[in-house]
């Protein structure tokens, strides 16, 4: 028991006992005054209802007894403890109603409170969704006007060289482990055509000149003969049948070369014609010449036009284009 009370006991069986006597305390009173009152009944059942002032006494003792034994003083007491615990009882519930009020508010409240939070989380996403749509729109936008201005530069070399009908150049990014189409221009509507087609790392003339800093096909025989054409690029560039058929412009003459940014091949610029007496030895050297003298500008191109199918970013390369074509056409 030592170890349960007193100053260093662990005990709390009092002040348990008190936190219960506490909440139950006006029903404890309402309790006492109806067993007061019940008590009252008893006695009046053996006397006769006297006037306390009545009462002699001779000690103590008698004053004690008759109070004990006086229904009149069962019946106040009982009456008061009872009226005491009714109408604590009372505001007790009472307050306990103002509580469950105020709980019932402040979840009303909570509701509300969550209501507008939807709506304001759902305002919030067709923000989102709708801020989304228009980067998208203005990225796609940049991005287009990008391809649009190196196509006016090629262009521009396309009337230098005064290729023909018959022939293209086009830049390629190297993205994602395959080759992007940047830009290209022909005087031919159809070899003119856009795709967003990826070609493989691996493969043709443009993975050559990837590899290889650049490529030069002048042996490739004309479509004319398409047998021997589809030998020709199955055995060197490793193209199948249905590939070589799927090509719009059947070329037989490529210089193809290899875009440096950072001393790192970021793309390809490639030369390509149908005809198989156009590209001689001196104009594949001014090709070549052309190329390494632009070298800045292919890698600057090459460097935002990737950056632009990624971001929406501002075209940072349109005066100096403009400055170039102004320069040479």
């Amino acid at each position: 028991m030592s170890h349960k009370f007193g100053f260093t006991g662990q005990s709390t069986m009092f002040v348990d006992f008190a936190g219960v006597l506490s909440k139950g305390w006006y029903v404890l009173l309402s309790s006492l005054g109806t067993i007061m009152l019940a008590v009252a009944g008893f006695f009046a059942k053996k006397e006769k209802l006297a006037n306390i002032t009545d009462w002699s006494y001779d000690n103590h003792s008698e004053i004690i007894d008759a109070f004990v034994d006086s229904s009149f003083v069962w019946v106040v007491l009982g009456g008061v403890l009872f009226f005491l615990g009714m109408w604590g009882s009372y505001k007790d519930q009472e307050e306990q109603q103002n509580k469950i009020d105020e709980l019932a508010l402040k979840e009303v409240n909570a509701k509300d409170l969550e209501k507008q939070l939807e709506a304001a989380s759902e305002e919030l996403r067709q923000q989102k969704n709708s801020a989304q749509e228009v980067i998208s729109e203005k990225r796609s936008q940049i991005k287009k006007i990008h391809e649009e201005l190196v196509g006016t530069w090629l262009k521009s070399v396309y009337k230098q060289f005064e290729f023909q009908s018959t022939e293209r150049i086009t830049i390629y990014y190297e993205n994602l482990g395959g080759f992007s189409l940047l830009a290209r221009y022909s005087k031919n509507p159809e070899f003119n055509k856009q795709h967003r087609q990826k070609f493989a790392i691996n493969q043709g003339v443009i993975s050559k000149a990837w590899r290889h800093d650049e490529c030069i096909e002048l042996e490739c025989p004309t479509s004319d003969d398409i047998v021997r054409y589809r030998k020709h690029l199955r055995e060197r560039y490793g193209y199948d049948n249905d590939k070589i058929d799927s090509l719009t412009m059947k070329s037989c003459r490529y210089f193809a070369k290899a875009i440096v940014d950072a001393d790192v091949h970021k793309g390809v610029i490639v030369f390509e014609s149908e005809n198989p007496d156009l590209f001689t030895q001196e104009k594949i050297r001014d090709f070549s010449e052309h190329c390494n003298q632009h070298q800045a500008h292919l890698a600057e191109f090459v460097r935002d036009g990737l950056q632009y199918s990624k971001t929406g970013q501002k075209v940072s390369v349109e005066a100096e284009i403009i400055k170039m074509v102004e320069s040479e056409s």
